[in-house]
């Protein structure tokens, strides 16, 4: 399978040097969901095999794989919408969320509140709402969502202003215990009613067990202690595969 790697819209060469695109400060903390994604996307070609096989899609001969994939909002004045990992070849596309250890995001009235400009705010909600339309052909009115996550609807949205036909939204969450699972599934599950996503738009919850190396548990506790900066150490363990293992994925689709 011939791979092309991008970040943030150009071209990388490969997944160790993918690593080097990222801040340091993104790997301060070991519990971060990059650190999993990455640990996970660096053998990318049987990954992408195994995404696949789970989703029911035939395995392509060439894929893009471009990270931190940056979608401006169409309508209004706001911050990019940074998926993870957008996956796009022939006539698909797959949006990959990782989700590790991260609390619970913010719901839409509260990022309301959150800026200066209401009407600003309302413009870039309803601009996602209206990417989204573009694909499903239901449109839905922004002030309805109010208790929705306000980054699983860019994030939806996302994959939507992708050309292909066939499109994908995958939260990736490592380490998954029952809670965590159940709060995807209930919100997934809410905006494909919302949405009225039916078969235009899939929407999965991708499993993935992890199991940390001695030096990953080490750096963890150290966080967990007192919040100790480990940049140096996570780049290290990336480079050398000494962090964690990635088990074989499940896919629970909405």
């Amino acid at each position: 399978m011939k791979i092309t790697f991008r970040h943030s819209g150009a071209v990388v060469e490969s997944m160790k040097a993918m690593v080097a695109k990222y801040p340091c400060d993104e790997f301060e903390s070991p519990k971060r969901s990059t650190v999993a994604s990455l640990s996970f996307w660096m053998d990318a070609e049987s990954r992408v095999v195994e995404l696949c096989s789970t989703l029911g899609l035939a395995v392509p001969a060439e894929c893009t794989l471009e990270f931190e994939y940056k979608v401006s909002p169409p309508a209004g004045r706001g911050k990019e919408s940074h998926t993870d990992l957008m996956l796009w070849w022939g006539t698909t596309c797959v949006g990959v969320e990782a989700k590790y250890t991260e609390s619970p995001y913010q719901i839409v009235s509260d990022w309301l509140k959150e800026g200066s400009n209401l009407e600003n705010r309302q413009k870039v909600l309803g601009g996602w709402c209206d990417l989204i339309a573009t694909v499903t052909g239901s449109k839905y009115a922004p002030e309805l969502l109010a208790a929705e996550r306000y980054q699983m609807i860019h994030r939806i949205a996302s994959v939507c202003s992708r050309p292909e036909k066939h499109r994908h939204v995958v939260y990736q969450v490592f380490d998954p215990q029952p809670e965590k699972i159940g709060y995807y599934r209930q919100d997934l599950a809410r905006l494909k009613k919302l949405f009225a996503t039916g078969s235009a738009i899939g929407l999965h919850i991708c499993k993935v067990e992890v199991r940390s190396f001695d030096v990953h548990s080490a750096l963890v506790k150290e966080w967990n202690r007192d919040k100790t900066r480990c940049s140096a150490a996570v780049i290290a363990g990336l480079m050398t595969g000494t962090l964690m293992s990635c088990g074989k994925i499940s896919i629970e689709t909405i």
